[in-house]
C-alpha cells in the first residue's frame, strides 16, 4: 500500500438498476463525485461554526388533532402495526420526522418548515392543526424540483419516475435524470412568476409539491406547495446523507431509506477504521479555489470538508495560521503561497469554470504562477484533483459535495 496515498472506491447499491450512470472520459484526473460519511456519535468534534437550527421539538410538544399521539422517529410502531416502518433518525440531523396512526409531521429545523402529511383516510381536521404548516397528500404521487442536490437522493430511492417536470435551466449531471430530460420523458418548462403554482385549475404545470432550498434567493419558498430541501447545509457527512429518510418520509419509502442508509454507514464504518492504522502514513490534503476575476487563491476552512479529509484518514492543512488569501499579482504573497502548496501531498482544486471541458493543468499552473511542477509533491506525483469529470445538461457538475451517489473515496 503505498505511504503516500491509497484511493478505495466502493459502489453502493442503486436500487434502480436501469439508471446506473456511464462513465464520462477521463480527462487526466480521477472524478470526484463522492459520498463520505460520518459517524453520529462524533458529530461534536466538528470544527467551525454549525448553522444555528430552531429549538428542536419536544415529545411534549401539543398533540395534534383527534387526540392522535405523536411519536419521534426513533421509535418504532409496534411489531404488528400494519404502517410502513419509520425512518429512523441516527444522527443529530437537522430535521425531525413524527408519526401518526395515518398522518406524518415533519419538519426542517434550519429553516423552520414544518409539512403535515395526511394518508388516504385521513383526518380531515388535521389540516387545520396549524396555519403554517404545509399539508401535502402521503404518499406524493407527482413533484417538480429547482435544486439539483435532491436527485442522487431520489435515484437511490428509486423514485425519480415521479419527477414531473422541470424548468428550462435545470440542470443535472446525473445519467438517466438527463436522459429523461432529453427525451422528453420530462418535461421542461419556463419558469415565469409562480409557474410552480400548484393550482390545477390554471394553465400553468400543476405539481404537488416543489423540492428546492431555501438558501436560493426567490419567492418560491412562499408557495404552499414548497418543500425545503437542505441536505447542503447540514454539519457533517453522515447527517447529509441521513436526508435520504427526509426525502423518503413524502413517497412513504422509509423502509427502502433505512436499508440504504444503514449500508452507507457500515460501508463507512470500516473504511474509516481502514484508515487509523499505526503505521499509515497521513498524505496532507487542502481544497483550494482560485478566483478568475480577482486572481487571489483561497484555502476552504468548511468544517463539512476539513471533516471528509480527517475521517478518510488525511491530514488537514492547517490554513488558520496562514492569510485568508493569496493575490497572484503582489509577489510577496506568491512567495508565501508557493510555500503552502510545496508541503502538500493533494490538492482539490475547487476552481470554477464556465466550460469545464477547456479548464486543464495548464490553467492551473498559469493561476498560481507555477513554472516548474517538480517542486510541488502534488503535481510532481499527479494527485491534482478536481470534480467535474461528469457535466451534465446546462453545464451541471457530478458535484464533490453530493452526498448520496454511486461511488465511496476514501484517502488514506
Amino acid at each position: 500500500m503505498s505511504p503516500i496515498l491509497r484511493i478505495c472506491i466502493l459502489f453502493v447499491l442503486f436500487w434502480n438498476d436501469k439508471c446506473i450512470n456511464s462513465s464520462a472520459s477521463l480527462r487526466g484526473v480521477p472524478e470526484w463525485d463522492l459520498l463520505f460519511q460520518k459517524k453520529s456519535n462524533q458529530h461534536q468534534s466538528f470544527s467551525g461554526s454549525p448553522p444555528i437550527h430552531p429549538p428542536r421539538p419536544g415529545i411534549s410538544n401539543p398533540l395534534p388533532p383527534g387526540g392522535l399521539s405523536k411519536s419521534p422517529s426513533s421509535k418504532l410502531p409496534p411489531s404488528n402495526s400494519e404502517h410502513t416502518p419509520l425512518a429512523v433518525v441516527d444522527s443529530d440531523a437537522a430535521f425531525t420526522l413524527y408519526h401518526g396512526r395515518n398522518f406524518k409531521v415533519i419538519q426542517n429545523l434550519i429553516f423552520n418548515f414544518s409539512y403535515l402529511l395526511i394518508q388516504q383516510g385521513g383526518d380531515p381536521g388535521a389540516r387545520d392543526w396549524n396555519v403554517n404548516i404545509s399539508v401535502f397528500q402521503d404518499p406524493l404521487v407527482n413533484f417538480t424540483l429547482n435544486t439539483n442536490s435532491v436527485v442522487g437522493f431520489l435515484e437511490l430511492l428509486g423514485c425519480a419516475s415521479k419527477l414531473r417536470g422541470v424548468p428550462a435551466t435545470f440542470g443535472s449531471a446525473s445519467t438517466c435524470v438527463s436522459q429523461l430530460i432529453v427525451q422528453g420523458t420530462i418535461p421542461t418548462f419556463e419558469l415565469e412568476g409562480d409557474l410552480f403554482d400548484h393550482d390545477s385549475s390554471t394553465a400553468k404545470p400543476a405539481f404537488q409539491a416543489l423540492l428546492g432550498s431555501s438558501n436560493e434567493e426567490s419567492n418560491l419558498q412562499n408557495q404552499s406547495n414548497f418543500i425545503s430541501f437542505d441536505a447542503w447545509s447540514d454539519r457533517g457527512p453522515l447527517q447529509r446523507a441521513e436526508w435520504i429518510k427526509f426525502l423518503a418520509s413524502f413517497f412513504d419509502m422509509e423502509e427502502r431509506a433505512n436499508d440504504v442508509y444503514n449500508k452507507i454507514q457500515s460501508n463507512y464504518q470500516c473504511l474509516n477504521a481502514s484508515s487509523k492504522g499505526i503505521n499509515i502514513s497521513k498524505p496532507s490534503v487542502a481544497w483550494m479555489t482560485y478566483s478568475m476575476a480577482s486572481g487571489i487563491w483561497t484555502f476552504s476552512k468548511e468544517s463539512f470538508k476539513l471533516q471528509l479529509i480527517s475521517d478518510a484518514g488525511g491530514l488537514n492543512l492547517d490554513s488558520y495560521n496562514m492569510p485568508s488569501y493569496f493575490n497572484m499579482s503582489i509577489q510577496s504573497d506568491v512567495d508565501v503561497f508557493h510555500s503552502v502548496i510545496s508541503s502538500l501531498d493533494v490538492v482539490i482544486d475547487e476552481t470554477h469554470s464556465t466550460d469545464p471541458s477547456e479548464y486543464t493543468l495548464d490553467n492551473v499552473l498559469a493561476s498560481a504562477n507555477i513554472t516548474d511542477s517538480s517542486n510541488f509533491s502534488f503535481l510532481a506525483n499527479k494527485r491534482l484533483w478536481r470534480y467535474d469529470k461528469r457535466v451534465g445538461i446546462n453545464n451541471a457538475l457530478g458535484q464533490i459535495l453530493s452526498p448520496c451517489r454511486n461511488t465511496l473515496v476514501i484517502l488514506g
